[in-house]
């Protein structure tokens, strides 16, 4: 009996069960596949694994954003990435969250939400140079957002998940962080 009680905590050790409006944190290395309440945006389930390794797309990203190639993408100026022919589309039904760190020195998070609507979120960094609240944009549905940091971090806290309609024409919207009083 000991053994299947062993068993099932191995199997449900990734699994966390989370709160109305909780908290997301992921460190580097870290992945977490969320399933969200599409009304409430409640946080209904949260499985954290490792990262895979940071893909061809991910490296090109990074390599770009070192180069000065993306421009100031902080705020409304967020620069679109479109993934090539290799690019996998993520499960549907679930918000799949990657924070890698770069050979570069950098932290990129990327977003994958398989929703048929749009994802937003807030987000605060601990630990490098800027810690702290930290602007990102929305994902589209059935699509990949990424964010990037040109330093490193030790953990993200990713709150306020938030489905809700796209329509054609709709933009994304990068949110400035909230204001420090």
């Amino acid at each position: 009996m000991k053994w299947l009680a062993a068993a099932i905590t191995l199997a449900l050790a990734g699994c966390v069960t989370a709160a109305p409006n909780s908290v997301i944190r992921l460190a580097p290395g870290e992945a977490m596949t969320v399933r969200v309440n599409e009304n409430s945006g409640q946080i209904l389930s949260a499985e954290k694994s490792a990262a895979q390794p940071p893909s061809e797309m991910l490296q090109a990203i990074a390599r770009a954003a070192s180069a000065g190639l993306l421009g100031d993408a902080s705020g409304p100026n967020y620069a679109p990435v479109y993934g090539g022919a290799n690019t996998q589309l993520p499960p549907p039904g679930v918000v799949r969250v990657t924070l890698v760190m770069l050979p570069t020195r950098q932290t990129i998070l990327y977003v994958e939400n398989g929703y048929d609507q749009q994802l937003s979120y807030a987000a605060a960094l601990e630990g490098g140079p800027r810690p702290g609240p930290t602007d990102v944009c929305t994902v589209r549905p059935h699509s990949f957002g990424v964010e990037q940091w040109p330093y490193l971090i030790d953990h993200i806290d990713l709150s306020a998940l938030k489905l809700s309609p796209w329509r054609d024409g709709d933009q994304i919207v990068c949110a400035p962080p909230p204001r420090q009083t």
